[in-house]
């Protein structure tokens, strides 16, 4: 019962590891440090601050010391996979997970979370999306973004015009 757990996250990891190498191939015009400002500052969260860290793959929000903290191959790169890992977690640090699951405990808190998630639509998402097609080289079609409760996260899908994947993994 448990390999069958293992083999999946190998694969899982395998492919995470495969995207970003063949996302990072693919330019940006801006850092994934400066993206994850950009993206902060447009939310209102310019007391987040931004760090450098060691390590793969190893960036993360610490809502403790409002912190977004990425990767060297993060912070610096200026690649398709570092503005997207950066947006990633700048959408933690705007949605503020701890707070979430603090939140939904309470009739109270729910009413505000319901607030939230219209208020999450409206957050600049279009020059988001705008900053995504520029970067993919296709245009979004279709987005949806929720806060999720349990996970205490933010939810971000963006569908594009063409296979974005097929084609970066193509030009490999």
């Amino acid at each position: 019962a448990i390999l069958p757990a293992v083999l999946l996250a190998m694969w899982a990891q395998w492919r995470v590891q495969a995207s970003f190498a063949a996302a990072s191939r693919e330019p940006a015009p801006l850092s994934g440090a400066a993206a994850a400002r950009h993206i902060l500052d447009s939310a209102g969260a310019t007391d987040v601050r931004i760090e450098t860290m060691p390590g793969h793959l190893t960036d993360h929000y610490d809502p403790r010391e409002k912190v977004l903290r990425l990767s060297q191959d993060v912070y610096s790169a200026r690649s398709l996979a570092a503005v997207g890992i950066a947006a990633h977690e700048a959408g933690h640090a705007i949605v503020a997970p701890g707070t979430i699951a603090h939140l939904a405990a309470s009739d109270e808190g729910r009413k505000l979370i319901k607030s939230a998630r219209v208020e999450l639509r409206s957050i600049n998402h279009g020059e988001i999306e705008a900053i995504l097609s520029d970067l993919a080289g296709s245009p979004v079609v279709r987005s949806y973004y929720d806060l999720s409760v349990e996970a205490a996260e933010q939810v971000e899908v963006y569908i594009f015009a063409e296979n974005v994947e097929k084609r970066v993994l193509a030009s490999r």
